[in-house]
């Protein structure tokens, strides 16, 4: 990935370039005159396997089992949303302030579908983009893992009344899924996201999703 502003002119519109490359645990006291009885019972022996079968009947912890609560349609919020496309656009040189709305949808039959509609302002230009990410899924009960992705884009460009299409630059943009190999949680049945906006872990972003 390189480096390159936002230019309108022509062949030379790079106004987006990509980004979103985007998981505790006794005994008795002996009757001294019993003494014999004792040694001959041997009831240390015999006590042992008793405490053994006490231990054994207490169940030990299952493995932890996280809820697949993705199963669904939800939306990023309108906030996080501008937040992690101006982190994606100023990371490639160029910072763009976008709105916009985001949904994502998960289905029982591992399929996935990224659909975001933004707007931006930059360099005198205004930029209406809408894409489509979609593609297989898979998880662990920590991470999502994605493949088979593909994008549609379609994105113009207006410049003083002139309108440009930009949907060539723009596939860059969105030509990676921002799921792609990323921890997710599911406290409380709402789904949380690494949301990865520049295709490095210590970007990474952490989206609480909404119910649609």
């Amino acid at each position: 990935m390189h480096k390159r502003p936002l230019r309108l002119i022509g062949t030379t519109l790079l106004a987006l370039t990509t980004a979103v490359s985007v998981a505790a645990c006794g005994g008795e006291t002996a009757d001294p005159q019993a003494a014999p009885a004792s040694v001959s019972a041997a009831p240390a022996t015999t006590a042992a396997p008793a405490t053994t079968a006490a231990s054994a009947a207490t169940p030990s912890p299952s493995a932890t089992e996280a809820e697949d609560c993705l199963v669904g349609t939800w939306t990023v919020p309108p906030k996080d949303l501008a937040r992690f496309y101006k982190v994606v656009t100023t990371h490639h040189g160029q910072p763009l302030d976008a709105a916009g709305t985001a949904e994502l949808r998960f289905t029982e039959k591992n399929r996935y579908e990224y659909t975001v509609d933004l707007q931006g302002e930059a360099e005198g230009m205004t930029l209406t983009m809408a894409a489509v990410i979609s593609g297989e899924y898979r998880t662990d009960g920590s991470t999502i893992t994605t493949k088979k992705d593909k994008s549609q884009v379609k994105a113009t460009g207006d410049v003083g009344g002139q309108k440009i299409d930009a949907s060539g630059p723009a596939r860059e943009l969105f030509a990676s899924s921002p799921i792609a190999s990323v921890p997710y949680t599911c406290a409380g049945g709402v789904p949380t996201i690494e949301f990865s906006p520049t295709g490095k872990a210590a970007d990474r972003m952490s989206i609480a999703l909404q119910e649609k």
